[in-house]
């Protein structure tokens, strides 16, 4: 009768189960991953967004002229899309040479349900039309 006598090393059954520890690892290692560019390419869009947005309420701000209505329109060729209302801003107390506004501007990109705004408001002084 031969005796079998165990040999140094792994059984096929141990590299199996250790193989299948590292696939699920590296699956979730990999999501992990994957969440953290997703996250990156999100900030990134809103950051420019804030940077737009800013820029638009620059040039509203450095108007001469600016008149109560509203408006909207497209950045360039961007995905990038803008709403502005500019309306009177009361204030109490006497009759003053300059008129107050407050414009808000409302920034927003992407499509369906999967949109995203940014909203920014400011005021701006200017002498009144006489």
């Amino acid at each position: 009768m031969t005796k079998y006598t165990r040999q140094n090393g792994f059984t096929l059954l141990e590299i199996l189960l250790a193989l299948a520890i590292f696939a699920g690892m590296a699956a979730s290692i990999t999501q992990i991953f994957a969440k953290g560019v997703d996250t990156t390419l999100a900030i990134e869009k809103e950051s420019y967004a804030y940077l737009l947005a800013e820029s638009k309420m620059d040039e509203l701000l450095l108007l001469k002229d600016v008149r109560e209505g509203a408006g909207s329109g497209r950045l360039g060729n961007s995905d990038y899309r803008y709403e502005v209302v500019v309306s009177e801003q009361t204030y109490p107390g006497e009759p003053r040479a300059f008129e107050l506004l407050h414009i808000r501007l409302t920034l927003s990109w992407g499509e369906g349900r999967y949109t995203d705004t940014i909203a920014l408001e400011s005021l701006k002084t200017q002498a009144k039309n006489l």
